[in-house]
């Protein structure tokens, strides 16, 4: 008798531990929880902290440049119109007739001429630009701008029906693609460029090659230039896959591949 009393007793004291210890178990796994959520809770705040600033990084970028292009076309382009328009203004009493008419239409050609590049740069006003018109269209638009300058050769290809992002996406993938091609014209000598958008199910590829004199990578991140980094720092805020491949004198292909509900969109 008194052994299975003691039996008994042995039995509630284990099945005590072991809820106890149950007990303290699912506690503490409470409590892991309760920290791991708080962590990642902190995690998504700084993310989009990172992402909001990064964000605006890009913008100042965007501005930057779109105010030294139009600087540029207003001295080379527009300035230089405007002067021979003045000059064919500056009308001589003795002129005949014929002579005079046809300054007056040569001026008309010239006046024609600046209203074109001023709807040309309002065009250029990239960030208003990719709202209104989408990335696509802005891509193209900036590769014009290339072509027209002549300093190199671009192709532009694109694949599938196009899908939007939200308009702080496409300003980040535009300044992936507008630094990419900045480094292309400063530094590859290439002489032509070719840029293609691919629509898949999936994601969009986004893909940049030249053939210019290539450029050893391990090198470039070893020294953590600007523009790699700024390249690579939006491609992970896009939740997107970068690759650069690059051979010496070959030139270089920049793949870009953006899912098309990334992980910063939805926060």
């Amino acid at each position: 008798m008194e052994k299975a009393s003691g039996d008994i007793i042995s039995a509630i004291i284990i099945a005590s531990i072991i809820l106890v210890v149950i007990v303290v178990f699912v506690l503490l796994f409470f409590l892991l929880f309760i920290k791991k959520r708080a962590q990642l809770k902190q995690q998504n705040e700084n993310l989009k902290v990172a992402f909001q600033q990064e964000l605006l990084q890009t913008q100042i970028e965007i501005q930057e440049e779109t105010f030294a292009y139009i600087s540029e076309e207003i001295h080379d382009n527009i300035g230089q119109v405007l002067s021979f328009l003045k000059l064919n203004l500056s009308l001589n009493k003795t002129l005949e007739p014929s002579e005079l008419e046809e300054k007056i239409r040569s001026s008309q050609e010239l006046v024609t001429e600046v209203i074109k590049d001023l709807r040309n740069l309002s065009k250029s006003l990239s960030y208003e630009f990719i709202k209104k018109f989408g990335l696509a269209e802005s891509v193209k638009n900036e590769l014009n701008k290339i072509s027209q300058s002549k300093t190199l050769e671009v192709v532009f290809l694109k694949y599938g029906e196009e899908r939007s992002f939200s308009d702080q996406f496409n300003l980040l993938i535009f300044r992936i693609f507008q630094e990419s091609i900045n480094n292309i014209i400063k530094h590859a000598s290439a002489s032509k460029l070719e840029v293609s958008l691919n629509y898949t199910n999936r994601f969009l590829a986004l893909q940049i090659k030249d053939d210019g004199l290539g450029f050893d990578i391990n090198e470039a991140k070893a020294k953590r230039g600007s523009g790699l980094i700024n390249i690579q720092k939006r491609a992970k805020l896009l939740n997107a896959t970068l690759d650069i491949s690059s051979t010496q004198n070959q030139g270089s292909i920049i793949n870009l591949q953006v899912p098309y509900h990334p992980i910063n969109e939805k926060n």
